[in-house]
């Protein structure tokens, strides 16, 4: 919090130059604006002391937009444990420089009451490696639009551990601006190295996010950041990483989860899926099905029009399921008739089949995938 000024010139001036000819009890109003300047102090003393103590932080509201979404990892619609790169809590993905390595990525749940990660969040996510690539394995999330924090100083925050303690290059945090299909070459952000220990502990980097000017931005342009770059050289080991956030500026804020209503719907508008949350897609499961029925039986082909949750980043991947989970496929009498899609938007889809099936009910799931 900013301090009150020393230089009181001109309440000192109206306490010491009262005009009787407007105020009634000059002694009184003195004592009245001593008495506001003691209550200004306390108040002054007060707030700083709320400050001190972390209980109040003395930035503006603004400054606590956090750019990565589901940065407490709680939403996990495509499921819980992956074996290959890819997406994995949603809007996270892993990824690997080359060569062939093995790498386990799960959803883990803090106990509740636990005091090394402050806030009580529920999971965080483990990454297990028995063999390293020839580069490094990259655990990060693909912010979209490189415009983000171009030409400003961003600051990336995130608690970390390992089972076995890191040195030097082998884990590091990077940036990378990546100008999209059409667009300049894209631009890496000097690499920090990260010493994890085995004990949850909060990191912070401040990178300097390079300006755009001069650059041609091509489609799906982004702001690769990646938290965890794990080395050829590095441990074979766990690697726990929990409430990531990067902020404009350069001070690494106190985390601020936002509901997990608000986190859910960010992370629709890049990826959905009609199961219910917790039924990985490919599942046995009917419940959440879309279901069509034309009350007549035909062996002409059905299709019915499904509008999405949230409208996607771009017309999505669409993947259709019957109820034994097989992709491509939907319920016409039985499972396993081929899908058909058409009118792929971004608001929505007409799925169906041209199974010539003498039924008059259509029923599937789906997933819709506008990721970068």
């Amino acid at each position: 919090m900013a301090q009150l000024p020393a230089d009181r010139t001109k309440l000192n001036a109206a306490v010491q130059n009262q005009q009787p000819s407007f105020i009634a009890d000059a002694i009184a109003n003195r004592e009245a604006l001593i008495e506001a300047y003691d209550t200004i102090d306390m108040l002054y003393n007060f707030t700083a002391g709320l400050v001190a103590g972390g209980k109040l932080q003395p930035y503006p509201h603004g400054l606590y937009r956090n750019a990565i979404i589901n940065g407490n990892f709680d939403v996990w619609q495509r499921g819980t444990s992956f074996t290959s790169s890819g997406y994995t809590a949603d809007r996270w993905v892993i990824a690997d420089d080359g060569g062939t390595p093995s790498y386990t990525v799960t959803q883990e749940s803090f106990t509740p009451g636990q005091t090394a990660v402050p806030g009580e969040p529920r999971y965080f996510t483990k990454i297990s490696v028995s063999a390293t690539s020839v580069g490094a394995i990259v655990f990060g999330q693909r912010v979209e639009d490189v415009r983000t924090f171009a030409g400003q100083k961003a600051t990336l925050s995130f608690y970390a551990r390992a089972d076995v303690p890191t040195t030097g290059s082998q884990v590091t945090s990077a940036m990378f601006q990546i100008f999209g299909t059409g667009g300049s070459a894209q631009v890496g952000v000097l690499e920090y190295p990260i010493a994890l220990t085995t004990s949850w502990q909060r990191y912070s980097v401040t990178f300097n996010v390079p300006s755009i000017a001069g650059k041609i931005i091509g489609q799906n342009s982004m702001l690769y950041v990646q938290p965890i770059r794990i080395s050829s050289s590095a441990p074979l080991t766990n690697y726990y990483i929990a409430q990531v956030q990067l902020c404009a500026g350069d001070v690494a804020l106190p985390y601020q989860p936002r509901s997990f209503a608000e986190e859910l719907v960010l992370c629709q508008r890049y990826y959905e899926k009609s199961y219910d949350l917790d039924i990985a897609p490919g599942s046995t499961n009917t419940n959440g099905m879309i279901q069509f029925n034309s009350g007549v039986p035909t062996t002409n082909p059905i299709y019915i029009p499904v509008q999405f949750k949230v409208a996607k980043r771009i017309a999505p991947t669409v993947t259709l399921y019957d109820g034994a989970g097989a992709p491509g496929m939907v319920y016409k009498g039985a499972n396993g008739k081929t899908a058909s899609l058409s009118r792929v938007g971004v608001s929505g889809f007409v799925g169906g089949t041209a199974d010539s099936t003498n039924s008059s009910d259509l029923v599937f799931h789906y997933t819709a995938d506008a990721e970068l």
